[in-house]
């Protein structure tokens, strides 16, 4: 069985690592390698130091004032002397520390020094410590002054002059620090216990925080999964998980949605389609069994009732390829305004047989890109829907009007209006209207739907303005073409 690490538990393990590596790395650096850094550091000092000093001692400058400032800063000893002829010639000298090595010795051990940075370059750095029970310094290894006794770091230089050689010594004490360690050694094992356990405790916290909503989103991701489409996917949170949230919230609302619109398609291309068939079977049965019924009024109804059933079908597939994305535009450049010409003289003759009159107001021909094919069903669309609610005064009015760069063709109507109430739904699919508390027959509830798809593939505008007992006005615009 697969092991399953859960957010809380690994933000409680990388946070508790992080700790005890960074106490890791404290108790390395103030406990095992103290004794090196505190080393390296006075090393470091009595350098710096020695570089001051020949820095003064090249511009012949022997002020023990100014030697004594270095001292203090650096915290050394110094000395100063001009060796020629067997002789030690003191030059410059700053006693900081009181009893240190380079100022309890004797001239001999001047002599000493210099012989032995003359025979290593110039340059002489060692340890010292002192007998008490003799009163003398002797040279140590660099490991021997890590034990408990204070020793003594030398470091000389010499300078050659035309006079001789300066010899440059000095002396940095290194105390010992074992009593040191072992009262940081307690203070960080009682540090590192209270930092580890506070660690836990806060990642704990943190972590609960942090997986908090997402549990409550996956709790509701698991209800939504078995069904509940009204699972509540708002939490509060960090805006990571805000936005998660939002964006479920609004998955769920559109699902809810389109199982709404499913179980609304059934009940209308249900309703739909049982009325063509029901009256194709009618009249089919009422020919077979009763000889003088097969006429050829008879026959035009189903006929007429097998175009409305295949124009169903038609308009479910074509939104069905829409809104799937696989119909593809061909975006070609077009006078729409010839477009606009040709169809409503087609609309106007077949109009004219139920009584319509068909008007067209244009002003200058215009170009757009788009696909003509497209562009032209949703201008036949809004005329079909204006002939079907356009009311007894049975006149629709066609228009186009150039706006800031836009063609804008309306399509408008003296019907009897749609209420504001169902203004906002009519662009949804499988909606029919109710005008006057009547369902309108035949089509397929899907044209808005399909104006709509089109519309938006086209990257154009639309739109309906409506005021009951006045009539409506549907429109489409497009961006009118530059070149």
């Amino acid at each position: 069985m697969k092991h399953e690490r859960g957010l809380k538990a690994i933000l409680v393990r990388g946070i508790a690592l992080f700790i005890g590596v960074m106490l890791a790395v404290l108790w390395l650096v103030q406990i095992v390698f103290l004794d090196d850094f505190y080393e390296a550091t006075k090393k470091r000092e009595i350098k710096a130091a020695a570089k001051s000093i020949t820095l003064l001692v090249n511009a012949g400058n022997f002020s023990t004032d100014e030697a004594e400032l270095i001292g203090e800063r650096y915290d050394v000893c110094i000395d100063v002397y001009l060796m020629n002829d067997n002789r030690a010639l003191s030059l410059m000298s700053a006693d900081v520390l009181g009893h240190c090595a380079i100022h309890n010795t004797d001239e001999r051990s001047k002599f000493t020094i210099y012989n032995i940075a003359k025979e290593n370059g110039g340059v002489y750095l060692e340890y010292f410590a002192f007998d008490p029970e003799h009163g003398l310094y002797y040279g140590v290894d660099s490991e021997q002054y890590k034990g408990s006794e204070e020793f003594s770091l030398i470091y000389a230089i010499v300078e050659p002059v035309e006079q001789g050689d300066i010899l440059m010594i000095f002396n940095s004490s290194i105390t010992p620090i074992s009593a040191t360690v072992k009262t940081l050694y307690t203070l960080l094992f009682c540090f590192s216990g209270v930092i580890l356990l506070l660690s836990v405790i806060f990642a704990r916290q943190l972590s609960e925080k942090i997986t908090r909503p997402i549990q409550r989103l996956t709790e509701s991701a698991d209800r939504f999964g078995r069904g509940e489409l009204d699972a509540d996917f708002r939490v509060d949170g960090y805006s990571e998980v805000e936005r998660l949230s939002g964006a479920l919230a609004y998955a769920s609302s559109e699902l809810e949605k389109t199982e709404r619109l499913r179980r609304d398609l059934i009940a209308n291309i249900s309703h739909d389609l049982r009325t063509p068939v029901t009256l194709i079977n009618g009249y089919a049965e009422m020919m077979r069994d009763l000889p003088d019924e097969n006429t050829a009024e008879n026959l035009d109804n189903i006929i007429n009732e097998s175009k409305r059933l295949t124009t169903l079908l038609e308009d479910v597939l074509e939104y069905s390829r829409l809104v799937s994305g696989t119909v593809r535009f061909e975006r070609k450049e077009y006078c729409i305004t010839e477009q606009l010409r040709e169809i409503v003289s087609s609309y106007r003759e077949m109009l004219k047989k139920d009584g319509f009159t068909l008007n067209l107001e244009y002003g200058s021909d215009v170009n757009v890109i788009g696909d003509r094919q497209q562009l032209g069903r949703v201008l036949v669309n809004f005329i079909s829907n204006a002939a079907a609610h356009g009311g007894e005064s049975r006149e629709i009015n066609v228009k186009q009007v150039i706006e800031d760069g836009w063609v804008r063709i309306s399509i408008s109507d003296k019907g009897p209006g749609i209420p504001a109430s169902e203004l906002s739904g009519i662009w949804e699919r499988y909606t029919k209207l109710s005008r006057n508390g009547e369902r309108p027959s035949g089509g397929s509830g899907l044209g808005l739907s399909i104006v709509k798809a089109i519309m938006e593939c086209s990257g154009g505008a639309y739109g309906v303005k409506s005021t009951v007992g006045v009539g409506s006005e549907f429109w489409y615009a497009m961006p009118i073409s530059k070149a």
